[in-house]
């Protein structure tokens, strides 16, 4: 059916309005047939019908045609709304159908001030500047979904920069950026991996990333060092706990590459692959049992052994001394 004719020229009986649903509606000429056949022979392109018969076939004609189009457009929306995001395509958490930035914006200017955006990233990691305006101009808190248990959070009350840009939020683990040598100087024999930030200076904004290190690092401190690659050291940034489900948290004004350390957690360093993709996986290289002690707190603790052994020598002798005087 390639079109569909207007109610209110067949029943007028108009012969013009008869052969312009007979021509639009070539696919309904059995319809136009059980009226007569001079009807048949409009549908076939006649232009001289001026029978009601026919106009009434061509009316008939005419509400099968909306009713086909009507179930096809209701068929062509449900589908449209049921799709899923191609991969690298970003939606809202929970709803696949929103889909783009351009949806999302949509979502987000729909959104009341203050209010939480869920973000599935699906493999992209570039934000546009304008989602990020959006969240500053209304207050909004944007949760990115990098995968493999990567997140990040900022809210636009956090956005300081009055000239943003495209923000690339993604995230390697396991890299090998940082020289050995200065990883083995803050590591120690502690548990210890890289981290990549693929924006490179300031982000204009606060941000809060969570990386999941594996729910064997439950219970440690994790102590973040960044790499300051124009002195050639490194630079400590913050320490904090890492979670029952193997979560930590750092807050970041800055990307470059990092170094994240598990203070107590002996074993060689740790490869967690990354980021984007949610295919990939945890490699871990912590030993099977128990919180092993780090040499350093071993050496620490036979130094103030010893030197309250020398105390109380000291003091005995001074004693002995006094009693024979």
């Amino acid at each position: 059916i390639t079109g569909s004719t207007d109610s209110s020229d067949s029943t007028d009986g108009d012969s013009t309005g008869s052969t312009d649903s007979s021509s639009d509606n070539t696919g309904s000429t059995s319809s136009s047939g059980s009226t007569n056949s001079t009807s048949s022979s409009d549908s076939s392109g006649s232009t001289g019908s001026t029978s009601s018969g026919d106009s009434t076939s061509s009316t008939s004609s005419s509400g099968s045609t909306s009713s086909t189009n009507s179930t096809s457009s209701a068929s062509s929306a449900s589908s449209t709304n049921s799709a899923s995001a191609s991969s690298g395509v970003p939606y809202i958490s929970g709803d696949s159908s929103i889909n783009g930035w351009t949806a999302i914006l949509a979502q987000m200017e729909a959104a009341s001030d203050g209010d939480t955006i869920y973000i599935v990233m699906n493999g992209a990691t570039v934000v546009p500047k304008e989602v990020l305006e959006a969240a500053q101009e209304k207050s909004l808190t944007l949760v990115l979904d990098m995968g493999s248990g990567i997140k990040w959070r900022f809210s636009g009350r956090n956005i300081t920069s009055d000239n943003l840009k495209d923000i690339d939020f993604g995230v390697t683990l396991g890299t090998g950026s940082v020289p050995s040598a200065l990883q083995s100087d803050v590591a120690d024999d502690s548990w210890s991996t890289q981290m990549h930030l693929a924006y490179d200076g300031i982000f204009g904004l606060t941000a809060v990333l969570t990386v999941n290190l594996g729910s064997s690092k439950a219970g440690y401190n994790a102590t973040l060092y960044y790499y300051n690659e124009e002195e050639e050291k490194m630079q400590y940034i913050d320490r904090e706990f890492v979670d029952d489900s193997g979560d930590v948290s750092f807050t970041f004004a800055h990307a470059s590459d990092y170094v994240i350390v598990l203070d107590g957690l002996t074993g060689t360093s740790g490869v967690v692959s990354t980021s984007t993709d949610s295919s990939t996986s945890v490699k871990d290289d912590t030993p099977a049992t128990g919180q092993g002690l780090n040499a350093k707190y071993i050496l620490c603790l036979g130094v103030m052994l010893m030197g309250v052994y020398m105390i109380l020598t000291s003091r005995k002798e001074e004693y002995q001394q006094t009693e024979q005087a």
